[in-house]
């Protein structure tokens, strides 16, 4: 997934990232798992803020979109329009060496600040001696019943948006089967 990035850089950027989500208390971080659960659904969307409307948003959500409802059907949970048990979001975080963005369109109305301000002071603190360029996926699982953050985790990827589109909904279906690994175990 970090193809675009030297061996280096990957090593630096996972670290950051990792300690970025981890080392901080005030970002909950839940590692609930799939047991109990037997249908999902995705949270309406957000009316579209800032670039969000950007095309190369719009198609990594839709594929993000497929990819989730895979893994969950492959891990026998059932994808449905309403009245599921628990609610999937997911928040895109793209940063290059001097600027974070992000795409909450499908984040609901969780507060997604803490998180984009967290990968933003984290990675400007870092000086890659090379232009990198980098996307975190955070996937959120919430409860529908108590509306409870019930898993998150995210990954990190290198850019995707100069890959053919069939290699880059496999790029994404990777990434999206890491994020939701330890919900299935």
């Amino acid at each position: 997934m970090l193809k675009n990035i030297s061996l280096k850089g990957r090593f630096a950027l996972l670290t950051l990232l990792a300690a970025c989500f981890t080392g901080c208390t005030s970002v909950p971080m839940p590692k609930g798992t799939s047991k109990g659960y037997s249908s999902v659904r995705f949270i309406a969307p957000n009316k579209p803020l800032g670039s969000d409307n950007a095309p190369i948003f719009i198609e990594s959500n839709q594929m993000i979109k497929e990819a989730v409802s895979n893994e969950m059907k492959k891990n026998g949970l059932t994808v449905v329009d309403n009245n599921a048990d628990l609610i999937i979001a997911h928040l895109i975080i793209l940063q290059d060496n001097s600027s974070t963005s992000y795409s909450n369109q499908h984040f609901g109305l969780q507060d997604f600040s803490e998180l984009v301000d967290l990968a933003h002071k984290e990675g400007m603190k870092k000086h890659f001696p090379e232009r990198v360029l980098k996307r975190a996926l955070v996937i959120d699982l919430i409860d529908a019943k108590t509306n409870q953050l019930v898993y998150r985790d995210y990954v990190v990827s290198g850019t995707l948006s100069n890959l053919p589109a069939a290699e880059r909904q496999a790029q994404i279906q990777k990434g999206v089967s890491m994020a939701l690994k330890r919900f299935f175990e």
